[in-house]
């Protein structure tokens, strides 16, 4: 370790590079406790048994090692509800899957995914068919059964512009069981923040056709021509007892001209459906099945944690409970927390969305499976977003969204309402902030939204759960934005750092940065295959670029830094203390640590500024030497170079010791930057100082 004088208050280095500096005032009460963290928990990674093979994860376990990574989510992402954990097993009559031996599994096989027989949404950008528009008379869309209320699908008609077309027929061919009462309905909602899929009652118009009756087979349904959006088709009344409908295509039509495109190509017309039956076919073998990640974990950190997401829309809670059967109690793996689904909100699921109190519904059948079979495990529901919305009621003047409830609420509120307020112990969220970013500052921007959310969160769980205080928050995805162009770029890491100690400062528990490997092809935004949301390189270099396979990316350091130099061990303890800074571009952490040190870790998320920060502190003298560990712009350079994408150089964070440090201090932070300075706690007594 070299000793560098890098922050010595009055020294003429100091004055002279601060005079081009901004000046910061940081004040760092080491008194005011926030929220105590696990560092196990706080820096872990998804693990994707649907993209990445064995291989790739245990030839770079080492780094997993280096960056202290103990956290593993599996099988991670939207699969999850579509993964059969066990292949020893069959189908029955209604295709749905059973595990050999259970209740009692004692013997396994690696697992498998499906598709849904039934899907009634269009996942974009997952080329998935529906059964709505593939233009096949054998496939359909099957309702959930004992749904309460109407049960729907709708067509995404829009212009390549986003606009409403003319409209003024509609062809359905129904399955069995069909609607003996639906009618046509239209809307034309400003969609911006808010997913149309939840809009209620109000977004929708009825068209002229009025309530239809029917007996099956086709109806043909006429209509005066209106200009929409979105079409749907509201089914009142099954011609079953079980509130179930289905539908094998929807075609729509203005005057001769059709505009539904029906085709099984993944470029039919977008749908989505209320509800989905279970039921599915086997689509493909797991890259990585439970045996192998279990393997993989052990091979980390014989204490990794692994966390758990099972197959919420085509398994079962007889299938999950006889995962958490052969885990726990048959392979004694002691495995704690475990999600129940991924995403459920989302069309892009493989039957959502489902509505927060059927999700509710069916999460409390779930847990009372899961712990039966081991009380001790938590057993979280998952979410996307925490300000997802549903029940949004529409101005009907502008069409755009004027009241809405929050999904997480409802839920909440129906376990409350029907007694089961007691099993919530843990709840689990996605979050990107941004969508597409057009700069890396929109997604920066967003680093401090955990002051907003968490508190609103906190206070749903106060409302609705037995045992508020006991309630763990989970953020087993994130990262800079959805399809970003800049993931891979050095300003992830200073995002990924402030993003989630702004979580933890908050009252999160648990983190999971998604993910570990870059994702295969597709083209990302920023025209590489090499750019979307990995902490490493996925093995795809080749030629030139060969020996920067699987290099590691600016957000690996960040985490390495947060785990192995701003955290302690869990036996020590990490309790992260109050902060304020001057300059909203430079964000302060501090932790305060049982080892008496406290480490601050400091961010200039300004790409051009120069800040001075003036450090005063409260509750804690500072005696000696101060390590430090710092990384900036200079050090990451991510670059297209003879047509492949990677950084160069790509160097790791530097470290060195400041002597002495006494007292209140000055540290210069050049632009795009990460300091972590681990401050000694003086122990003499008062009058020896």
């Amino acid at each position: 370790m070299i000793k560098v004088r890098d922050f010595i208050c009055a020294s003429l280095l100091l004055a002279c590079t601060a005079a081009a500096a901004d000046t910061a005032a940081v004040f760092v009460d080491a008194t005011d406790s926030l929220h105590s963290f696990s560092r196990d928990l706080a820096f872990g990674t998804n693990v994707l048994g649907e993209w990445d093979n064995l291989k790739l994860y245990a030839d770079n376990a080492w780094r997993l090692k280096q960056a202290g990574i103990k956290l593993l989510r599996y099988p991670g992402g939207t699969n999850s509800n579509e993964y059969h954990w066990n292949g020893l097993g069959h189908y029955d009559s209604s295709h749905v899957w059973h595990n050999a031996g259970s209740p009692s599994v004692q013997s396994f096989a690696p697992g498998f995914f499906c598709l849904t027989d039934y899907r009634g949404s269009t996942p974009p950008g997952y080329a998935i068919p529906a059964k709505l528009t593939d233009g096949r008379p054998d496939t359909r869309w099957l309702s959930a059964p004992d749904e309460a209320g109407a049960q729907w699908i709708y067509l995404d008609i829009r212009s390549r512009d986003k606009q409403g077309v003319p409209v003024n027929r509609a062809e359905i061919d129904w399955a069995a069981p069909y609607a003996r009462r639906f009618k046509i309905q239209y809307s034309n909602p400003i969609t911006v923040g808010v997913n149309q899929y939840f809009y209620n009652d109000t977004a929708w118009s009825d068209t002229s056709s009025g309530i239809q009756e029917c007996t099956g087979g086709r109806s043909v349904v006429p209509f005066n021509t209106v200009t929409a959006k979105y079409v749907r088709v509201c089914c009142l009344d099954s011609s079953e007892r079980h509130n179930q409908y289905s539908i094998s295509e929807t075609r729509l039509y203005n005057d001769n001209a059709q505009i539904t495109k029906n085709q099984d190509d993944g470029g039919q017309t977008p749908t989505v459906s209320s509800s989905v039956c279970i039921g599915d076919t086997f689509e493909r073998p797991s890259k990585i099945d439970f045996e192998q990640f279990m393997s993989l974990t052990r091979s980390i950190a014989p204490d990794a944690e692994p966390i758990i997401t099972v197959n919420f829309y085509t398994g079962t809670p007889e299938e999950a409970a006889d995962w958490v059967y052969y885990a726990n109690v048959r392979k004694g793996y002691r495995i704690r927390y475990w999600e129940v689904g991924n995403e459920v909100w989302g069309n892009w699921e493989a039957g959502g969305p489902i509505g927060s109190a059927s999700y509710a519904r069916r999460f409390a059948a779930y847990y009372d499976a899961m712990t039966t079979v081991d009380p001790t495990i938590i057993v979280a529901p998952q979410f996307g977003d925490p300000m997802d919305t549903e029940n949004v009621t529409m101005d009907p003047k502008t069409h755009s969204p004027a009241v809405c409830q929050f999904y997480l609420d409802n839920f909440l509120k129906y376990l409350k309402e029907h007694g089961r307020g007691n099993i919530i112990k843990a709840i689990s969220v996605h979050n990107y902030p941004v969508f597409q970013p057009k700069s890396e500052a929109a997604a920066l921007a967003n680093v401090d939204q955990w002051d907003r959310t968490i508190p609103m969160v906190k206070q749903w769980i106060e409302n609705h759960c037995d045992d508020p205080s006991h309630v763990k928050l989970f953020l087993t995805e994130y990262n800079d934005a959805i399809d970003s162009a800049f993931t891979n770029h050095f300003y992830d890491s200073l995002f990924v750092s402030t993003y989630i100690l702004n979580f933890l400062k908050n009252g999160g528990d648990l983190g999971c940065f998604f993910t570990t490997f870059g994702t295969p092809p597709p083209f990302r935004p920023d025209n590489t295959t090499f750019s979307d949301f990995g902490m490493l390189e996925g093995g795809a270099l080749n030629g030139k670029a060969l020996e920067c396979r699987n290099q590691p990316r600016a957000s690996f350091y960040a985490l390495e830094m947060l785990h192995n130099d701003f955290s302690a061990d869990d036996s020590v303890g990490n309790t992260l203390v109050s902060t304020n800074s001057s300059d909203v571009a430079l964000k302060v952490y501090a932790n305060r640590r049982r080892d008496k040190k406290l480490p601050l870790l400091l961010v200039n998320l300004d790409s051009k500024r120069t800040i001075l920060a003036n450090i005063s502190l409260k509750g804690f003298v500072s005696r000696g030497s101060a390590g430090f560990v710092t990384y900036a712009g200079s050090d990451y350079d991510w670059g297209v170079r003879d047509g492949q994408a990677y950084a160069l150089p790509d160097n790791p964070p530097r470290s060195g010791v400041i002597e002495p440090m006494d007292g209140d201090y000055s540290v210069i932070m050049d632009p795009y930057s990460i300091k972590v300075i681990t401050l000694n706690k003086d122990v003499r007594p008062a009058e020896a100082r």
